[in-house]
């Protein structure tokens, strides 16, 4: 066995608390911070992988850096392996938090999967359990120490000679978080140049995040990847809930001015943004009734019960869909990739057309470039109804498709566009003056989506939604929607990686100058 390295820092890990509900387990200094890294590229059956050792030492760095002890190994054997694993979880204290990663071939054999060993003979292939590294083993051992979190990251969904392609679909135990490098039973593209690979690269860059807890590294990884290889390669993620946990630190922000006795501010008021260049409207605080309105047949178990919600502080919100054009200034002023094209715009050119084709991850991205943040589902139902309480759409109760792009509204109205149409060109504001709250694209909040967040309390101030969660929240409804879909009280939900024709986004921020 050669061990490269073993890193060892202490972290002080600073509390921070988003909300009443919200307790890092991180916060408390016996949280210990475990990796175990392994290497395996020299093998004696393949041809030699040039990412591994890349990646696993800048993986090191990456997570050193975040307050870990990672352990990291190259090139082990099958006996080696055994020893690696059961000699880091027996130095584990219960609770603390653990990653395991392995980087090099792995193996799927009815339904189960293998971490091949550098000195795998291809004749066991159809019986690994005594030859190579299981990573239902793996998981048992963890569950013997009784670790807290733990996040297993396997880059070993590559095409080795002799191989069946890909690894297994895994459900994943307790407090646990399985991702792949590449979707079940199938292979991502391996760089013959070397260096750090995708899957393990976008996990660095991710880890580095401040205010990063896990499940959002998986979100931001998988949107990444996606991204970069142009949907050649999506990594795969399963995962159980998990305990609140920060990688590094969120940065913690001033405190917001009191912007609720500002003398000639109305709601409605129009400001522009001078990062964006976009119109915000101000939207004052207030209270107001949120989920399914009296009456309203079409309404969805995950609307009710309606609850009362106050909102304390009143913000700036863009006062349509952020637009291409918009996108387009932030993408060229930070270097983010560009959303992919669609049949409305094609050519990507600046236009007053929604943004589409973004991730949650790239809608959170703009607007903290805007200075900004995304809308929590509240701020967006309160924002949406423009003070105006009880009806079923921002103009009345009964549908009109004339105010809004959906399913039913008229070719004539929408020509020459096919999918989306520019802002402002269908309807009316309501009554913050606010355009294109439902229909035209359905907008990604900063919620994770739970079908019974309305069921938990008969009032709430400023809520954020669960603290974790597999799918975030999309409010408005699309083009495509029809009248049930364009409800200012429907719900829909997506995976945060995920993007599509469909959807865009609208921001907040506290101040304008």
């Amino acid at each position: 066995m050669r061990l490269i390295t073993t890193l060892l820092l202490l972290a002080s890990i600073t509390r921070v608390l988003y909300s009443q509900s919200a307790t890092p387990n991180n916060s408390e200094p016996s949280v210990g911070r475990r990796a175990l890294l392994i290497a395996n590229g020299n093998y004696q059956s393949f041809p030699k992988l040039a990412t591994p050792g890349e990646n696993v030492r800048a993986l090191a760095a990456a997570l050193q850096a975040a307050g870990f002890q990672p352990q990291v190994h190259q090139d082990l054997g099958q006996a080696e392996m055994l020893a690696a694993v059961n000699q880091f979880a027996a130095s584990l204290k219960p609770g603390d938090f653990t990653l395991i990663y392995f980087s090099g071939c792995g193996l799927q054999v009815d339904e189960l999967n293998y971490l091949l060993p550098v000195n795998f003979d291809l004749k066991n292939m159809e019986s690994p359990g005594s030859t190579a590294l299981s990573v239902r083993f793996v998981l048992d051992r963890l569950e013997q120490r009784k670790a807290g979190t733990r996040m297993i990251m396997l880059d070993a969904s590559r095409p080795c000679p002799g191989l069946p392609e890909g690894l297994a679909v895994m459900s994943p135990s307790n407090q646990t978080l399985l991702a792949f490098a590449a979707e079940p039973n199938k292979a991502a593209p391996e760089s013959a140049g070397g260096g750090v690979n995708a899957f393990t690269g976008a996990l660095v860059r991710a880890l580095a995040v401040p205010g990063m807890t896990p499940v959002g590294v998986l979100a931001k990884l998988q949107a990444d990847v996606a991204r970069e290889s142009n949907g050649r390669q999506s990594p795969f993620v399963s995962q159980s809930p998990v305990a609140e946990f920060f990688f590094k630190p969120p940065k913690i922000a001033p405190p917001p001015p009191d912007l609720t006795t500002v003398p000639d501010r109305k709601p409605g008021d129009n400001k522009e943004n001078p990062k964006d260049r976009l119109a915000y409207v101000w939207v004052p605080p207030g209270s107001f009734q949120m989920g399914c309105v009296s009456g309203d047949k079409a309404c969805l178990a995950d609307e009710r019960p309606p609850v009362t919600v106050k909102i304390t502080a009143g913000f700036w919100m863009t006062r349509t869909e952020v637009t291409a054009g918009a996108y387009q200034r932030f993408t060229e002023a930070t270097g983010h990739t560009p959303p992919a094209k669609t049949k409305t715009n094609p050519k990507l050119m600046g236009s007053d057309l929604p943004v589409t084709k973004v991730s949650w991850a790239d809608a959170a991205a703009y607007c903290a470039w805007a200075d900004g943040r995304l809308p929590s589902e509240a701020e967006w139902e309160y924002a949406a109804r423009g003070g105006k309480p009880g009806l079923k759409y921002p103009w009345g109760d009964d549908f009109d498709s004339k105010e809004a792009n959906s399913f039913q509204t008229p070719a004539k109205l929408k020509n020459p566009f096919l999918e989306t149409v520019p802002v402002r060109r269908l309807g009316k504001g309501n009554g913050f003056d606010l355009f294109d709250v439902v229909g035209n694209a359905r907008e990604w909040v900063a919620d994770w989506y739970s079908a019974s967040a309305y069921g938990t309390a008969p009032q709430f101030t400023d809520p954020t939604g669960p603290a974790e969660g597999r799918e975030r929240v999309l409010r408005g409804g699309a083009y495509d929607g029809a009248d049930k879909h364009l409800r200012l009280s429907a719900r829909e939900h997506m995976d945060p990686a995920k993007e599509d024709n469909r959807t865009g986004f609208r921001c907040v921020v506290s101040s304008l100058k």
